[in-house]
């Protein structure tokens, strides 16, 4: 009977650590919160970009580049690997239509595309490569 409580013991001491050690969904974290990156942002086709700056914060992820256009912080997703880490983001604004973006950070580099789609015109293709901001 002991040895019995004594595992269900353990049991629950690994369980505890366990919930304690993953991030809280409800809390809206993500593996790149905390960062921010300064770089810039390129439509296809173009030789110089707009300056930029790519915040993770929260769970959310944001472009200071495209707040001037209505574009809201929004939530992002994340895959880990040993190497880098791969994002997604859908940001909407009520006039400008929607961004969308897929990148990778690895170490102290982003880089990945953006497109802007809005009823009525073409959509627009971008490109984007910033570094930590420290």
């Amino acid at each position: 009977m002991r040895e019995a409580l004594n595992r269900i013991g353990r049991c629950l001491a690994v369980a505890l650590l366990i919930c304690w050690s993953v991030p809280d969904a409800a809390a809206g974290g993500g593996p790149l919160d905390g960062k921010s990156f300064v770089g810039a942002m390129t439509a296809r086709g173009k030789a110089k970009g707009d300056k930029d700056t790519f915040v993770f914060k929260d769970g959310k992820f944001r472009s200071t580049l495209c707040d001037g256009y209505g574009f809201a912080e929004t939530a992002y997703t994340a895959a880990v690997s040993d190497v880098s880490t791969r994002f997604e983001a859908e940001a909407t604004s009520p006039q400008e239509g929607t961004m969308k973006w897929k990148g990778t950070v690895k170490g102290d580099t982003i880089e990945g595309t953006a497109v802007w789609t809005k009823p009525g015109q073409t959509d627009t293709a971008y490109t984007f490569k910033g570094t930590l901001k420290k």
